[in-house]
């Protein structure tokens, strides 16, 4: 089995060995056979024989041929020119056209005024003066209602006034009395039988200048003690202090007067 085997493979390499051999045989054989071709080609082709001599320049000055005589163009012929156009003759000009004849003016007739209706006028006439009176009555009825309300402005602002000038003298009556009140109770003496619920209603009358003419006594619950003191007392303070405004100087002042307390 193993010889076989050894055998196959001899053989594997024998066949391509003997291939190779017999391709190079066959080509060593085509150039052999093209390389004596062409050695044989030259030796059968006849040398050619060239027989030369020399020429001296003289000689070849005599041999050049005579030059050809120059040949003169032949000359074209002239183009015919073409015909001038003739000319277009101009159109007639178109007769101008007569202008037509202006109209005559029509002559304007007067117009008439007609004569107004005398019911159509009188009823024209009521009309505008009816819008004249209605045109009246409402100017007065708007002049009656500016001059109201300039009299109510006016009105207002003089209650404001006297109510502002009012308050201001009321406060400064206040004080003048109360500086009248102040110096009476300086001068009074009050009685040991003072009770502190002891209270008069005091009416005292001045001269300008402030010097007391009277003296009364109302309301009053104290005891004949009591009274008789606060009169001596504003007898006493006489004359009274004056006001700084002399509107509010008055010759009756009352006021209530009351123990003082200690």
């Amino acid at each position: 089995m193993r010889q076989r085997t050894e055998q196959t493979q001899q053989q594997s390499y024998i066949a391509p060995l003997v291939i190779s051999i017999l391709i190079h045989v066959g080509l060593l054989a085509v150039l052999g056979i093209n390389l004596d071709f062409r050695l044989r080609a030259n030796e059968e082709m006849p040398a050619k024989i060239i027989d030369a001599f020399v020429i001296e320049g003289k000689a070849i000055e005599q041999v050049e041929p005579a030059k050809p005589a120059p040949v003169k163009p032949e000359e074209p012929e002239p183009i015919p020119e073409p015909p001038k156009p003739e000319p277009i003759p101009e159109p007639p000009k178109p007769a101008p056209k007569p202008e037509p004849p202006k109209p005559k003016p029509v002559p304007v007739k007067p117009s008439v005024p007609a004569l107004p209706d005398p019911k159509v006028a009188e009823k024209l006439a009521q009309q505008k003066q009816l819008q004249e009176q209605q045109r009246v009555q409402e100017q007065q009825r708007v002049q009656e209602q500016q001059r109201l309300a300039d009299e109510k402005h006016r009105a207002d602002q003089l209650a404001n006034e006297q109510a502002a000038r009012a308050k201001t003298l009321s406060a400064e009556r206040a004080l003048y009395i109360e500086a009248i009140k102040q110096k009476i109770q300086r001068n009074w003496i009050e009685p040991p039988s003072t009770q502190a619920d002891y209270v008069c209603k005091v009416f005292v009358k001045q001269i300008p200048g402030g010097e007391v003419v009277d003296v009364t006594l109302s309301q009053c619950n104290g005891d004949d003690a009591f009274k008789q003191s606060i009169e001596a007392a504003a007898y006493r303070a006489s004359p009274l202090p004056e006001p700084q405004n002399a509107a509010l100087f008055d010759r009756s002042i009352e006021f209530y007067i009351r123990p003082k307390q200690e």
